[in-house]
């Protein structure tokens, strides 16, 4: 049996761990939290409940379009993210990794890219990333700048089985903080 959606929203015990990982210079530059919508079609979902659905944007995701979250959202329920460009940010995006209740994805634009010493093109720098991450109740949507995906991805999926299993509010373990260097 399914256990029921505990209430993210009133509890918000979340917000402690995103204010202590999420932002500039961290694994998680900015992530949206989404409650997943009940809906029999992807194509039923609209922007208005997307945004009545989003429990927070945190970081540089603040940034990111309700068009674009809606079409994040419906690719994820219809199984299709992998399936073609998507943007996040207004920078398009291409699937390089389909895990079970995970997509990884990199930034075309900066794709490849290896940091740079202060000279070069601008966005010379490490690439930026996508980490999408799923379970029957939330869709996290997670953007970072690194040219190695494990650690963002260790940090979402923390942040999704932890925070929003369903199964219990409180993380496993003596600590509220995941150690993620």
């Amino acid at each position: 049996a399914m256990a029921t959606e505990p209430d993210w929203a009133a509890e918000r015990r979340w917000e402690e761990w995103t204010g202590a990982h999420v932002g500039e210079g961290r694994a998680v530059q900015g992530l949206a939290i989404v409650r997943r919508a009940k809906v029999g079609h992807p194509q039923q979902l609209t922007k208005e409940r997307v945004a009545g659905n989003t429990l927070a944007k945190v970081g540089s995701a603040g940034g990111i379009k309700s068009s674009e979250l809606l079409e994040v959202l419906r690719r994820v329920e219809a199984h299709e993210l992998h399936k073609q460009i998507f943007k996040v940010n207004s920078a398009p995006y291409l699937v390089t990794h389909v895990g079970e209740d995970e997509y990884v994805a990199r930034c075309v634009l900066t794709a490849g890219s290896k940091a740079a010493g202060g000279e070069g093109a601008a966005g010379a720098g490490p690439g930026l990333g996508v980490v999408v991450r799923t379970n029957p109740w939330v869709v996290v949507v997670a953007a970072y700048r690194s040219d190695e995906d494990s650690r963002s991805a260790r940090a979402v999926h923390y942040l999704v089985a932890n925070y929003f299993s369903g199964a219990g509010t409180q993380p496993a373990g003596e600590s509220e903080h995941m150690i993620i260097d």
